[in-house]
């Protein structure tokens, strides 16, 4: 059943469409407010689609209802009014925003636009069904302990809310079905959810190509260096990144160079993109018009300082790559650059020696 909330200041056209989509869906459960009421009914209905009117003028209030939808309630909407344009206009297009101009036999098209809605609508209920369960599932096992453990008030909130946060991240690292195999983009997390910075996050000089691959480093300093908050400043003035450079550039530092097309792809499934790293290349998939397809160079390196990095006209913080590919990074990188130097020893005779005895034996 779809809870909808109509914002309109015309409540006759509201009306009008409102029995428009109860003709269509009788399940439908849909209310009516005016600007005013809008932002208290949002909240207290979580409506899981908004028709939303402009009302155009020189303030539109419509405008303020959008951005309170897409930023306390995410959910998708539909414009509705007479000038839609001034809305698309404003916004980037998106599958969750659409756009009917108002007019005489229009609510066929408002009711089209809802059922193509539908999908999308029936996911992000899922999504929200699933994460209460998850913290309803930890709150049941951790809470009792917390609150017979920890009697400070403050404290206890701060690790019901990160236990249920963990749950529900926990659950995501599930080892998943071939039919789930997730996308080579899934590994980012685009944009980053924190502010500060962590190992294995993207950034891009800025006022640089976003398709060159050269414009982007990806960060090598452990994540608890960085951290940079109000009670805790970050351990390090300068930070360790790998340069990024085109995926083909990659290639020709590994053992895969030259070798024939069907080889080549037989090679990249089953050795460079499964171990995630070959020869101190590590390969980085596209990120629609975010990241280009290319590859970290962890021999490649530099120290760019703290406060550069931290300075949004000089470095675009795009994207940090999720757990556990945030690990793989960190391994590529130990095990690089991080191995002892060793002086050149005659492997002729070590093999010699260890090969002695099959020799001997006629096993060679």
């Amino acid at each position: 059943m779809l809870t909808i909330l109509i914002i309109d200041d015309d409540a006759d056209a509201a009306e009008a469409a409102k029995k428009s989509i109860q003709k269509l869906d009788g399940g439908a459960q849909c209310y009516i407010c005016g600007f005013e009421d809008a932002k208290k009914l949002i909240i207290q209905h979580r409506p899981d689609i908004v028709i939303l009117d402009l009302l155009l003028g020189s303030e539109m209030p419509g405008m303020d209802i959008r951005e309170f939808i897409w930023k306390d309630h995410f959910c998708p909407y539909i414009v509705w009014s007479a000038e839609p344009e001034r809305h698309d206009d404003e916004y980037p297009s998106h599958p969750f925003a659409k756009s009917v101009k108002r007019g005489s036999g229009e609510e066929q098209k408002l009711n089209q636009e809802i059922q193509g809605m539908r999908p999308y609508i029936e996911t992000l209920k899922e999504i929200d069904d699933y994460n209460k369960r998850q913290f309803s599932l930890a709150m049941q096992e951790v809470s009792p302990k917390i609150l017979t453990t920890i009697t400070a008030e403050e404290k206890q909130v701060d690790i019901i809310t990160r236990v249920g946060r963990r749950r529900i991240a926990a659950r995501i690292d599930e080892v998943q079905s071939d039919d789930d195999a997730l996308a080579p983009w899934e590994m980012y997390v685009c944009p980053p959810v924190s502010d500060n910075l962590r190992l294995g996050d993207i950034v891009k000089v800025v006022g640089r190509d976003s398709s060159d691959p050269n414009s982007f480093f990806i960060i090598l300093t452990p994540s608890c260096d960085l951290i940079d908050t109000e009670g805790r400043a970050p351990q390090v003035s300068k930070v360790l990144v790998a340069q990024c450079i085109p995926t083909r550039a990659g290639l020709d530092k590994t053992n895969l160079k030259g070798l024939p097309l069907k080889k080549l792809k037989d090679r990249l499934k089953g050795q460079f993109l499964s171990l995630g790293h070959l020869n101190g290349i590590i390969p980085l998939p596209k990120y629609f018009e975010k990241i280009p397809s290319m590859a970290a160079d962890v021999r490649k390196l530099r120290l760019v300082p703290m406060q550069d990095l931290r300075n949004k006209e000089e470095y675009d913080h795009v994207a940090s790559i999720d757990s556990p590919f945030r690990e793989l990074i960190s391994w590529a990188y130990m095990q690089t650059s991080c191995r002892p130097g060793l002086p050149e020893r005659n492997y002729d005779a070590w093999v010699k020696e260890i090969t002695g005895d099959l020799d001997s034996a006629g096993n060679a």
